[in-house]
């Protein structure tokens, strides 16, 4: 009976690694279809000279920029401005 548990919670275990697995890869497959369309932005070349460690270091970082809606942000100067604000917030929430 010990030994069935045990095979169960391991099983568990396995099928919960890939999901997670599944979820990283498909966050950073994300991540970098977003850079390659913001890299082509002259306003995004401009903003990420300074900053760009962090947008390849920081999981904050790669994670909004995973997660942003780039085609909006390229399209719209006003979400743009919003989408450099909050990186800077960013920034300021975790003192870089």
């Amino acid at each position: 009976m010990e030994l069935l548990i045990e095979a169960g919670i391991f099983s568990l275990l396995i099928v919960a690694s890939i999901l997670i697995a599944r979820v990283a890869t498909k966050k950073g497959r994300n991540y970098a279809k977003n850079i390659r369309k913001l890299s082509k932005q002259q306003w995004f070349k401009e903003f990420t000279n300074t900053y760009t460690p962090l947008f390849v270091q920081h999981d904050a970082y790669r994670s909004f920029i995973a997660n942003a809606n780039v085609e909006e942000v390229i399209r719209d100067e006003a979400k743009q401005a919003l989408f450099k604000r909050e990186i800077l917030q960013l920034m300021a929430k975790h003192n870089l």
